[in-house]
């Protein structure tokens, strides 16, 4: 019995000192924004980024072939062959599609992080076959530096989720683009709002916005990018069973100008 009691009250013990230093670390980021995006920084390289790699390597391949094939508006691009554009990537991060563009891409990358623009360019070495135009410091709804109507594609991957100013972001891809030129998306969405799979990323969200920097579990982001004007949109949602429960759901498409 005494031993007994004694492994009870060691239990106990952890169980309130780790619930204790969960409930403290929550309000340290909640209050803290830039320990929220430190931490974030840290996590995604260690575990998110790895995993979403992983796990969306097929839906990727699918959407930059898709890009292989556009043709650029640019004509002194289109002299140097098929595939070879002018391309932004918004929320570049550590620059984990870099492997996926095809040879001699003119790169403009833009994400509001300094603990991923030095990262970024240190994974930027690896890839001398893409050619960085710029790096643009800010987030994607002030890249007001890139002129209209002069890029052939634009590329979100895990983004949308996660910005203030979804319309705002939607609004200056618009109008970077080139008539005719793409906006590539894959992006974690709600369930649909009927199910009870919903209602669990609507009782999670507190929480999960607090530790993975302000991503929003519950974005009809597909929806979102249809009312800003795009000539044609052609999408499709994935529930890949391999990917986290609540985050299963992914909008996959292009948004042409």
């Amino acid at each position: 019995m005494i031993v007994v009691s004694f492994f009870q009250y060691v239990f106990t013990y952890l169980f309130f000192l780790i619930l204790g230093l969960i409930v403290l670390s929550f309000l340290f980021l909640k209050y803290s924004k830039k320990s929220q995006e430190l931490w974030f920084f840290w996590f995604y390289l260690k575990f998110v980024g790895p995993k979403l790699d992983q796990w969306f390597a097929t839906d990727k391949n699918e959407l930059f072939n898709e890009l292989r094939e556009q043709k650029s508006s640019d004509p002194e691009l289109r002299k140097k062959g098929d595939g070879v554009l002018r391309v932004v990537e918004i929320g570049i991060g550590s620059g984990s599609n870099l492997e996926f563009y095809p040879d001699n891409t003119r790169l403009i990358a833009v994400d509001p992080s300094t603990y991923f623009q030095k990262n970024f360019h240190e994974k930027k070495q690896n890839f001398p076959n893409i050619i960085l135009e710029n790096f643009f410091l800010c987030d994607a709804e002030a890249m007001t530096e890139i002129e209209d109507n002069s890029i052939d594609a634009v590329v979100s991957t895990h983004v949308l989720c996660s910005v203030d100013d979804i319309r705002g972001i939607l609004q200056e891809v618009f109008r970077v683009l080139t008539p005719g030129g793409k906006f590539y998306f894959l992006e974690h969405v709600g369930y649909p709002l009927d199910s009870w799979k919903f209602r669990v990323q609507q009782l999670v969200q507190p929480v999960w916005e607090v530790y993975l920097f302000g991503c929003q579990l519950t974005r009809n982001i597909s929806q979102d990018i249809d009312n800003i004007g795009f000539s044609h949109l052609s999408h499709r949602i994935s529930y890949n069973s391999d990917v986290l429960f609540i985050l299963r759901p992914h909008v996959v498409g292009i948004a042409t100008k």
